[in-house]
């Protein structure tokens, strides 16, 4: 039998949660709190794997709940996790640190 890691697959019941979070959030920043809690260790690790300079990780991580909390107006729900979203961000902003080296 395999497990499901629920960190990563959610329930019904865990998007509608995190929609909530959403829309708070789109009305007030302050809001942001628990999605960066979620996400912001799977999104450092993902940038970290792909990086040999930690410190420019976090550096690279930091743009990238900035970049969403300043964009999270645009966002729309489709049924997915937030997370989906920001690897999207994560993989943008590592491509332009790549550049920028």
């Amino acid at each position: 039998m395999s497990r499901v890691n629920p960190i990563y697959h959610h329930s019904e019941k865990k998007l509608d949660q995190e929609l909530e979070w959403i829309t708070l959030a789109k009305s007030d920043p302050k809001h942001f709190a628990p999605l960066y809690e979620k996400y912001h260790e799977q999104i450092f690790r993902y940038v970290n794997q792909r990086m040999d300079d930690t410190e420019l990780a976090f550096d690279v991580t930091s743009q990238v709940f900035l970049k969403a909390l300043k964009n999270l107006h645009k966002f729309e729900y489709r049924g997915v996790p937030l997370g989906s979203w920001l690897y999207r961000i994560a993989k943008s902003e590592l491509n332009q640190a790549f550049r920028d080296r």
